[in-house]
């Protein structure tokens, strides 16, 4: 583990023993596998994880590496990951998804090459033994200064990033809650120089497995988790909004919008039987208003919506501040429509 390698391979790993196998199975290649180190990060698992990681840690040495620590969630296996880490770029990879094997020896081909603090891969959706490709609308091999481009909303499944990026903004993680893997496409992007495109489907994501966190269940019990995200992204932002160029904050916005929009859609369209969290829907509503007017209204048609439909369907609903304006909106809407 003293060499440094090309490429190092982050799996946080919690009771994935029905999936790990294949997930470790799908980083065996013929060339390249001497470039590769890969870090299965054991987070407290009752179940055979760590045993079957082992298994390939005995027969593969020099690539697989085993660490068995107290469960912590996703964010601290990725910091202690990138504590051990070696390789000059880093990749996360979740034990219940994969690679493609021949994209991922075509990736560290081009690694030798390359010398950019981000790279971008397309990625694949595996639901139901059905899949669909998600392609980034760029060139092969195409490179992007983040400040004077604009660079596509992407998911932590597109990207990989050069390590000493990651060192040299002594990026941690936050530990303890899941959705960690927001911060990982964010936090980076505020300082990364450039990116390259690679027109390779590297990673495939499966989805429609039971108890996964954008399962919508799963969602609606820990949104609070999201929201403490988010609140920490709009904090870091408006620190940064007067030194960040207008190509950088139209990227770390659009990453912040996608994830404002699932908290409105949980908090107010979710079926649950308590009302939302008007408290922190506010408090998100007030930090984005700081930080932003026109940032802030590129939620009102979405927002207008969600007005619409909790109105008719979920009748007795306290609508935070914000929503109860356009609630009068669409009343006034209403009114002449009658008239």
């Amino acid at each position: 583990m003293m060499q440094t390698k090309l490429l190092s391979i982050i799996i946080p790993t919690y009771n994935m023993e029905p999936y790990l196998r294949h997930c470790l199975d799908s980083l065996i290649i013929d060339k390249g596998m001497d470039e590769l180190e890969v870090f299965v990060i054991n987070d407290g698992s009752k179940d055979r994880s760590s045993k079957i990681a082992r298994e390939y840690q005995d027969k593969y040495p020099n690539t697989f590496y085993v660490i068995d620590k107290v469960n912590g969630n996703y964010g601290s296996c990725i910091n202690r990951g990138l504590k051990e880490a070696t390789g000059k770029y880093i990749k996360v990879l979740d034990a219940d998804d994969c690679f493609n094997a021949r994209a991922l020896q075509d990736v560290i081909q081009r690694l030798m090459n390359i010398d950019t603090d981000v790279i971008l891969t397309n990625y694949v959706i595996v639901r139901n033994e059905k899949t669909e490709s998600f392609f980034l609308n760029y060139a092969d091999g195409q490179v992007v200064n983040i400040d004077s481009d604009v660079v596509e909303y992407f998911s932590m499944h597109n990207v990989i990033y050069k390590r000493s990026l990651l060192k040299n903004m002594d990026y941690i993680q936050t530990e303890g809650i899941s959705y960690t893997d927001q911060e990982w496409i964010f936090y980076p992007m505020l300082k990364a120089d450039s990116a390259v495109f690679f027109n390779l489907s590297l990673y495939r994501y499966t989805l429609g497995r039971e108890g996964q966190t954008m399962d919508w269940g799963t969602l609606c019990r820990n949104i609070g988790m999201i929201e403490n995200i988010v609140m920490q992204m709009l904090i870091r932002l408006t620190d940064y909004k007067n030194d960040i160029s207008v190509c950088r904050r139209k990227y770390v916005e659009n990453v912040l919008q996608v994830q404002i929009e699932l908290i409105y859609r949980v908090e107010l369209l979710s079926k649950r039987k308590e009302l939302c969290n008007i408290e922190i829907l506010n408090k998100i509503d007030k930090m984005i208003f700081s930080y932003n007017l026109d940032f802030y209204k590129k939620f009102s048609n979405q927002a207008m919506y969600m007005v619409s439909y909790v109105k008719y369907f979920r009748k007795g609903i306290i609508f935070p501040n914000r929503f109860r304006h356009l609630l009068l909106l669409l009343q006034k809407l209403e009114n002449s429509l009658k008239r």
